[in-house]
């Protein structure tokens, strides 16, 4: 960190910094009130306050943001946790009892949309869906792996046929007419 060389420039940055507006930063600092805001504008546009402004804000920015992360404490295993207690609560199945309070027989389920969707998360963070795509190629799609093979064969075969010893292949295709 490169402090300002003018104490109170460097006061005014780092009141900017912290979040005091720059009209009231400037009087603050120990500039004059008169001509405050057109003032503090000026001397935000000063490259060498500019920059000590973003730098205090950064140093200010980075523990806070890591702070904040701290206390959530949301990391993979609280989600996995919190996933795991939704759809236990969300399969959760009580029976039906009438105004009595005697059972009927039918059982209610608590949320199974809730307990679908974790279930879905959780597969998918442990890998156990994979996406597949149905890839259609036109009339072979109906054949079977061996049927391929030997379709596969067959036009090999043609294509050698085709090219019989002292043909040249430069003129495949052509017409010599």
């Amino acid at each position: 960190m490169l402090l300002l060389k003018n104490a109170r420039q460097e006061h005014f940055a780092q009141l900017v910094a912290g979040g005091k507006a720059p009209a009231a930063a400037y009087v603050t600092a120990g500039f004059s009130a008169s001509g405050a805001a057109s003032c503090a504008a000026r001397l935000l546009r000063d490259a060498s306050v500019l920059l000590r402004v973003a730098e205090l804000r950064k140093a200010i920015e980075e523990p806070s943001r890591e702070r904040a992360i701290e206390k959530a404490a949301v990391n993979k295993a609280w989600v996995l946790d919190k996933l795991t207690r939704i759809v236990s609560l969300g399969m959760a199945i009580e029976p039906v009892k009438d105004q009595e309070g005697k059972e009927t027989g039918e059982l209610k389920t608590a949320n199974l949309p809730a307990a679908n969707t974790a279930l879905t998360l959780l597969g998918k963070e442990l890998g156990m869906f994979i996406d597949r795509k149905d890839i259609r190629t036109g009339p072979l799609d109906g054949l079977e792996h061996d049927d391929l093979k030997i379709l596969r064969d067959a036009i090999m075969a043609f294509g050698a046929a085709r090219q019989a010893p002292g043909d040249d292949a430069e003129h495949e295709g052509r017409s010599t007419h």
